[in-house]
């Protein structure tokens, strides 16, 4: 199992966003994440305001706090942490140590892993570009997802997000497609069953849409950082959020991580 810990900013990964004043330790299984070959683990430090602005800024701060992100893989069984785990990509950065100048800052670690899970289909997808036409074709698809889910059916977006359920399979072979797909209609059953089950209705002038991956995936998320297709607020206080990448295929929109 491989598994990304820290707070960190993959090339095309919806990883958090934490605050320099709190203490996070952030796991995520990365296996879909993952290229053959060459892959690059990255810190951006003291990022612009909104996730397409990240890297954009350079404005003078008070840095403090500091920062360590690793891709480590782990036995079944083991714990996220264990120190036994063999590390793939460790950086670190620490403001006691940085060198003054503006911010954001990217912190960079690039190693080749060798074979791994194969090539993924979305890495044939289309170079897309992020303007008003793609943006609109984009949320026809999350609208609907989205009416699909409130109405506690899972098959549209079962339906569009093959290949990802696919890919899946592969880097974890212990679950097949097919308990892939049923565990995730078990899923959106029993949640919809919860008291105030419900989706807001998309609102345009909270997205903040951005490419990665080269331009091959739009990352559907809100100028909040969180994924722009999620559920009202429910009983535990929280939305559930559906991260989703998207990438086109012989002009077909479909959901790849």
């Amino acid at each position: 199992m491989y598994t990304l810990q820290g707070g960190l900013s993959l090339a095309f990964c919806q990883s958090p966003r934490l605050a320099p004043d709190l203490s996070h330790n952030v796991s995520i299984p990365a296996h879909l994440y993952l290229l053959d070959g060459t892959n690059t683990l990255e810190i951006v430090v003291y990022p612009g305001p909104t996730p397409s602005h990240a890297r954009e800024g350079g404005r003078a701060v008070e840095a403090k706090g500091s920062a360590t992100a690793r891709l480590a893989a782990y036995m079944v069984g083991d714990f996220t942490g264990a120190p036994n785990a063999p590390l793939l990509l460790e950086l670190a950065w620490d403001a006691a140590q940085a060198e003054p100048g503006p911010y954001p800052r990217s912190v960079q670690v690039t190693r080749n892993l060798g074979p791994l899970f194969g090539r993924w289909g979305w890495e044939s997808a289309e170079k897309l570009q992020l303007d008003t036409a793609t943006i609109d074709s984009a949320a026809n698809v999350l609208e609907s997802i989205r009416t699909s889910l409130a109405a506690s059916n899972p098959e549209v977006l079962l339906r569009l997000a093959t290949g990802k359920f696919a890919n899946a399979a592969v880097a974890f072979p212990a679950r097949p497609y097919n308990v892939l797909v049923e565990q995730f209609r078990r899923v959106v059953a029993r949640d919809a069953s919860a008291p105030g089950w419900a989706f807001p209705p998309l609102d345009r002038e909270r997205f903040d849409f951005r490419l990665v991956a080269g331009g091959r995936l739009l990352e559907c998320i809100n100028r909040d950082w969180r994924p722009t297709l999620r559920t009202a607020v429910l009983s535990d206080g929280y939305p559930k959020y559906y991260p989703l990448l998207l990438c086109r295929i012989h002009g077909e929109w479909q959901v790849a991580i």
